[in-house]
């Protein structure tokens, strides 16, 4: 979004700067954040140092920071000293790319896309039938299920790889690439349950944000885009935990009032404050 940045000469000046959207699906909370407008490591690395399981997102090359493959971990003689972290790719990123290809090779984009939405539909499956992530992780591996249609896709861009593309144009043979640098990550998901098949919830939180952007236009300061994302993260992280924004944030003043310096008020959180 736009933002208001001083030019050195004291005036203002409107940039293009970028915010960040994590979600912890598993503690129910949201995190937006402004790092002086960075979209470079130096923003997502500290989130990512102490992490330890899987994160989902897309291609980015920041967010591969801490990629390691099977074949790689199964080599090191110990597990890394900061925990084991594994990047999961978002399949809605991947299949878009088979979207913008379909004006110039309709056929087989639409092969690629009609997987990906089978794999879709069987994820609203599991979701319809509130499976348990254990539940969801077997369900994923039964014969005609997820890992059955991502073995397909694999395969399909095997068959691609070793003609190198031939006979594809530009736009499939962008996504046929990019497929296949993501496909490793993509299948994190036949791994555990508790891993999505895309990013859509971290994205969905940072919604409200986008329109604001979009209406108002501009964020008149850099001090203004860091408040604006605190606020909606306290708002996401209730939505989150189905708690009103106005009763947490009432909440949370009368405690702060009576809190110490040091203390831990990590129960203060959404995810914990038991409203």
């Amino acid at each position: 979004g736009l933002v208001g940045c001083e030019d050195g000469n004291g005036g203002r000046a409107y940039l293009k700067k970028y915010f960040w959207s994590i979600t912890a699906r598993v503690l129910k909370l949201s995190w937006l954040f402004y790092e002086g407008g960075s979209r470079g490591a130096k923003a997502i690395r500290p989130f990512l140092e102490k992490f330890i399981g899987f994160y989902t997102t897309d291609g980015y090359i920041c967010y591969k920071v801490f990629d390691i493959t099977d074949e790689e971990l199964a080599k090191l003689e110990s597990p890394p000293l900061e925990g084991i972290k594994k990047r999961s790719a978002c399949l809605v990123h991947i299949r878009r790319l088979f979207v913008n290809a379909l004006e110039e090779n309709f056929d087989e984009a639409m092969w690629f896309i009609d997987r990906m939405g089978m794999i879709f539909a069987k994820e609203h499956g599991f979701k319809e039938q509130k499976l348990t992530n254990d539940e969801r992780y077997l369900s994923r591996l039964k014969p005609g299920s997820t890992a059955d249609l991502m073995r397909s896709i694999e395969e399909r861009l095997s068959e691609y790889a070793l003609s190198d593309d031939a006979g594809c144009g530009e736009l499939l043979k962008k996504a046929l690439r990019y497929a296949r640098a993501e496909w490793p990550a993509m299948k994190r998901v036949l791994e555990s349950g508790d891993v999505e098949i895309s990013n859509n919830i971290s994205e969905q939180s940072v919604r409200k944000l986008k329109m604001n952007l979009r209406n108002a236009g501009n964020i008149g300061s850099e001090s203004s885009a860091a408040d604006n994302a605190f606020m909606y993260s306290v708002i996401e992280s209730c939505r989150l935990n189905d708690i009103d924004p106005g009763k947490y944030i009432s909440f949370l003043l009368g405690k702060l009032k009576t809190a110490r310096e040091g203390e831990d008020l990590t129960g203060l959180l959404p995810c914990y404050c038991g409203l």
